[in-house]
């Protein structure tokens, strides 16, 4: 089966070397409804994984307030004048050893912080890769890597809608684990149990469709907590 992989311009056809050549006229028309269609679909699934990391970084943020004992508006001109994730993981990574938290929970956050890592390198594919349409049986947008399309087309990797999908659903999870153990956020009795277990089972690589259940006690409150 021959797969077309069109840009705006163009498609992006297999040659007879195996790898990608710009020919031929666009395999379907920028604004037709096929393609407006399958744009606003991975639009719909885009924005949902970004906004799941977000919330992976505000977990992130509650524990550095939480082992600087600083104020919220100091807390987080502090941990945001960071531009980069990798900055304000190194900043709360730097203040676990004097928080006021017990070892057990200290170990958590750096789990959380672990994971997190991990999880960021999916985060920079989808914000930094390169859009196109991948016109196969199902046609649909996926992210590609730049310098991986000029790659035989056996090696090029593609992030798909089902990997955007898997990744939401663990950035979810990793964010419900970042405070289900914080006490401004749960019971003492919840959080003296931890979530080391659950934190620990949540998937390594962001796109695995590893199924993972939400601890009851993981969840965030129905309201935000009181300052």
């Amino acid at each position: 089966m021959k797969i077309l992989v069109t840009g705006s311009a163009g498609y992006l056809g297999e040659s007879k070397s195996g790898t990608f050549s710009m020919s031929g006229p666009p395999y379907e028309p920028w604004d037709s409804p096929g393609r407006q269609k399958a744009l606003a679909i991975f639009h719909e699934h885009l924005g949902k994984a970004v906004a799941a990391w977000s919330t992976i970084e505000d977990g992130l943020f509650e524990w550095f307030k939480y082992c600087t004992g600083l104020e919220e508006y100091i807390a987080r001109s502090v941990f945001y004048s960071a531009r980069s994730f990798e900055g304000r993981r190194d900043m709360l990574s730097a203040a676990i050893p004097f928080s006021r938290g017990d070892e057990k929970t200290r170990t958590g956050i750096r789990l959380c912080i672990k994971r997190a890592r991990q999880y960021s390198e999916f985060r920079n594919r989808i914000s930094h890769g390169h859009l196109i349409y991948y016109a196969t049986t199902v046609p649909q947008y996926v992210i590609a890597e730049g310098r991986t399309l000029s790659s035989p087309w056996n090696d090029t990797k593609y992030v798909t809608l089902d990997d955007l999908k898997a990744a939401t659903l663990n950035f979810e999870g990793l964010a419900y684990c970042l405070l289900g153990f914080h006490p401004q956020w749960q019971a003492p009795d919840v959080c003296e149990q931890g979530c080391l277990e659950e934190i620990q089972a949540l998937p390594i690589a962001a796109s695995s469709k590893q199924p993972f259940p939400i601890p009851p006690q993981t969840k965030p409150p129905a309201t935000d907590p009181v300052e």
